[in-house]
């Protein structure tokens, strides 16, 4: 919360003081305090979330859905949001037909936008962004996979990025607006589902998030 509070704090300071006198340069400054708000209101939501999450007075609205269309859907959405930044993106559904799962869609959904948002934060300096999304049934579960080219975690820190507020020291270095909440809830969300989360990878080669949900 205080690297949002700290930009807008100076950013106002600046146009109080007239450093900001031109039209372009205060614009400029309006633009950044804009953004800075709009984080702290996104990591108080996401706070929010947390804490509800951990006192269990969220409760689920499940429904019967079939995943691949579900995952159509995120995938149509993903993509959009990809290609506006000039990533690269992976749809495999090997998911057979009419597979139903029980999911809150709306939090659901929230679990594949943390993870995707989180590999975009995480994305390496050195190569083009990819994220592929991945999908597999079995007998009694359905595995989901989000996978990316970023920076990827040493082994030490994978086991633990879903804690909440845990940040490796080279994610904190490289990532201005990382809370360390989002895998947080993930976490939280698909075990409310009866789901399990994990993720694999190595460092400078990228991060896979998968989740498994009973079918």
């Amino acid at each position: 919360l205080r690297t949002p509070l700290t930009s807008v704090k100076g950013y106002v300071e600046g146009l109080k003081d007239g450093i900001a006198n031109t039209p372009e340069k205060q614009k400029r400054y309006l633009d950044t305090i804009y953004s800075s708000t709009c984080d702290m209101e996104k990591l108080l939501d996401e706070l929010l979330t947390v804490s509800r999450l951990e006192l269990g007075t969220i409760d689920l609205d499940l429904e019967p859905i079939n995943i691949t269309d579900f995952l159509d859907d995120c995938a149509d959405e993903i993509s959009l949001t990809l290609e506006k930044i000039n990533f690269d993106f992976e749809y495999n559904n090997s998911c057979e037909k009419g597979v139903i799962v029980n999911l809150d869609t709306d939090r659901f959904s929230r679990v594949i936008q943390n993870i995707v948002s989180n590999s975009i934060k995480y994305t390496s300096p050195e190569r083009k962004g990819k994220i592929v999304l991945s999908a597999q049934s079995y007998q009694k579960s359905v595995i989901i996979s989000l996978s990316d080219n970023g920076i990827g975690l040493d082994t030490a820190s994978i086991p633990r990025i879903f804690e909440t507020f845990y940040r490796a020291d080279k994610a904190r270095s490289n990532v201005r607006d990382g809370s360390g909440i989002g895998l947080s809830v993930c976490k939280q969300i698909v075990e409310l589902h009866g789901g399990r989360i994990w993720a694999t990878g190595k460092e400078n080669e990228g991060l896979t998030i998968l989740i498994s949900l009973e079918r």
